[in-house]
């Protein structure tokens, strides 16, 4: 974090941060990919051109669309005068529907066709993930840099939004990737992080968070990851090799495992301890160790035991696959617009208007207008079909087999993919990022803000959630924060509120969870966790995973080292 001196040789420990000592020199280096997926310069050259080759092949049918769409624009024997020929042929209704069916299949298929060429060269190139104690030659390391830079994020290459990242299709996934996992699994919204897929074990009725990583490999050997029926792993965990998360055990948000921790059955665990295990926050009960596993995700997706109409896995398929398609055309929708009404005006004007440039500007003048346009039109259906579909939230127990809130919750956040992958690939709120305009938009959605808030100028991942359950106050500052109105423990969803007092502020990576308050002019340091029903005092300073006060005091003064830390 700024202001921060560490000695040579140091090492923090994934997902720790400068100022936390718990997080120094643990023995992670081992764990490093700069280590440990650094094959020789031309096996990466090989991976590159094998990767390059999977997604020309997964774009064969696409390219074969643009060919019979511009294959027509020269009659045989003919010729063009001009752009303002080619421009006039390629709009007309024929070659428009041939447009539209290269977007679409470029949307719906090409993930398609790119996830089964990762599972081709998955099991013809790489081959099958081992427990071995080498993990220092060339081909090893050359087939897990490979794997990762196929698969980086957990997402299959575009395939577990349509499928239905949380639901049972992307246990086929896995399974065709080599894991061993089992059935009404809860998966998460933005993916796992793994490379090693054959050693990934998985129980029945597991809970998982978004966005955590599973590493199988150290500098000490490549080992197993085990999560046992009813274990919960939340978002934002690593697993290092050789851990086994058992029966209803859950780790929280952020928690580090390090290498061969075992958590006992029906314990739980956070954050980071040292080098031997996290830091456990409810010990083991023989209630907990006994209970059943089956949560109420999987009682109402699979059992039929919900009191309300549950969506089947078909029709989250279809619903996703149609709505990716619709999306597509909406965002392509400025430009064709734009290319009608240029064609419309080049016609008029006859012989008029030949001049390149001119078209170019003309071109530009109609679009950039339309494009703003359907930039604000798709804020407007996110908050349209957030009150229509969800409503206002409440806090309280949201369990799958009691409240349809967590399927409204999940169609929306399909609906809500609208605002991603406009220019640059970038979500349309990004380009909101530490503006009024951000305020403006989420208390549109429901959010208590006060005046001259600031939120999130250097983005965030994910953004507010419920904003319906936010208070925050004048004059606050969010950086790249994560204040999340909700628990999904052992599959049991709740929510609560959360308060931000005025003048507080959040720095990156920091998060707030449900039942939680900061206080007025407090500020939440780097990586600091706010554990939910917590409370930070009237202008303290918080650090640590889990939080916890420190005064100011001793902020003024030098960190110890960590050599004197441990010495003393």
């Amino acid at each position: 974090m700024p202001g921060s001196t560490l000695p040579a040789d140091t090492e923090i420990a994934p997902l720790g941060t400068s100022d936390n000592l718990r997080a120094r020199n643990q023995g992670t280096r081992a764990l490093s990919r700069a280590l440990l997926y650094a094959p020789p310069v031309w096996l990466k050259g090989v991976g590159t051109l094998l990767k390059g080759a999977l997604l020309l092949a997964a774009w064969v049918p696409v390219v074969l669309l643009m060919h019979l769409v511009l294959a027509g624009l020269v009659a045989k024997g003919g010729h063009l005068a001009g752009p303002v020929d080619l421009l006039v042929r390629m709009l007309n209704p024929q070659r428009l529907i041939g447009s539209s069916a290269v977007l679409l299949v470029s949307t719906v298929a090409t993930p398609f066709l790119y996830l089964a060429g990762v599972i081709l060269a998955k099991w013809t190139v790489i081959g099958r993930f081992r427990a071995e104690d080498d993990t220092s030659r060339p081909w090893p390391m050359f087939e897990r840099w490979l794997m990762w830079k196929l698969l980086p994020d957990g997402r299959f290459g575009g395939v577990a939004p349509l499928l239905g990242s949380n639901f049972a299709a992307i246990s086929g996934i896995y399974r065709l990737l080599g894991a061993k996992v089992g059935k009404r699994i809860y998966w998460p919204g933005s993916g796992n992080v793994i490379a090693e897929y054959d050693l990934f074990v998985c129980g029945d009725d597991v809970t998982f968070g978004s966005r955590s990583t599973y590493l199988m490999t150290s500098a000490h050997g490549s080992r197993p990851i085990r999560i046992e029926a009813g274990a919960n792993v939340a978002d934002r965990c690593v697993l290092a090799p050789g851990v086994v998360v058992s029966r209803n055990a859950v780790l929280g948000s952020g928690t580090f495992a390090p290498e061969g921790f075992v958590a006992p059955a029906g314990s739980t665990w956070i954050g980071q301890g040292g080098q031997e295990a996290p830091i456990e926050l409810e010990a083991a009960t023989p209630r907990r160790v006994q209970a059943e596993t089956l949560r109420p995700y999987g009682r109402a997706m699979y059992m039929g035991e919900a009191t309300y109409a549950v969506w089947p896995l078909g029709g989250h398929i279809v619903s996703n696959i149609a709505w990716a398609a619709l999306v597509a055309l909406y965002r392509a929708a400025p430009m064709i617009a734009a290319l009608f009404l240029t064609r419309a005006v080049l016609i008029a004007e006859g012989p008029g208007l030949r001049n390149t440039a001119d078209i170019l500007l003309l071109l530009a003048g109609f679009y950039l207008p339309l494009h703003l346009i359907s930039a604000f039109g798709a804020l407007g259906v996110l908050v349209a079909t957030k009150w229509l579909i969800i409503g206002r939230r409440v806090e309280g127990e949201q369990f799958w087999t009691q409240s349809s809130y967590c399927q409204r919750w999940k169609i929306h956040s399909v609906i809500s993919s609208l605002s991603s992958g406009w220019f640059a690939n970038r979500d349309l709120l990004a380009f909101l990022e530490g503006s009024a305009f951000l305020v403006w938009y989420y208390r549109a959605q429901g959010a208590r803000i006060g005046a001259n808030v600031c939120l999130y100028p250097n983005g965030a991942d994910p953004m507010m959630e419920e904003p319906d359950l936010l208070h925050i106050g004048n004059h606050a500052r969010i950086d790249q924060a994560v204040p999340i109105a909700h628990l999904n423990t052992r599959g049991e969803w709740m929510m609560g509120p959360i308060q931000i007092g005025a003048g507080a502020c959040l720095r990156t990576a920091s998060r707030v969870m449900m039942m939680s308050t900061v206080g007025e002019r407090s500020t939440l340091l780097e990586g600091t966790l706010v554990l939910a029903g917590d409370s930070s005092t009237r202008s303290s300073t918080w650090y640590g995973w889990p939080g916890e006060a420190i005064t100011p005091t001793a902020m003024a003064h030098p960190r110890i080292p960590a050599q004197r830390a441990e010495a003393a």
